[in-house]
């Protein structure tokens, strides 16, 4: 897991955060200018958010993605979808 910079807002592809807007959590996909593409934890439909408006999220939150990830691969014969 890698943390923001807290100074910079910066954030890497597979960052777990939060949108402080309306406290959804997500996945950093990847940036598009200089707004961040997020997708839902579980799947859904992605949407943006400013490097302003989002926050590393929580350490559970965080852990709890990277289990759910690790058992989603593993019920797909260890490939990730």
């Amino acid at each position: 897991m890698r943390s923001a910079d807290s100074q910079q807002n910066t954030f890497e592809p597979d960052d777990v955060v939060r949108d402080k807007r309306d406290q959804r959590v997500g996945v950093v996909m990847g940036k598009c200018g200089p707004r961040y593409q997020l997708r839902p934890l579980r799947g859904g439909k992605e949407w943006e958010a400013a490097p302003s408006d989002i926050e590393p999220a929580p350490v559970s939150v965080q852990l709890s993605a990277r289990v759910a990830e690790a058992n989603r691969a593993s019920r797909n014969g260890g490939v990730c979808r």
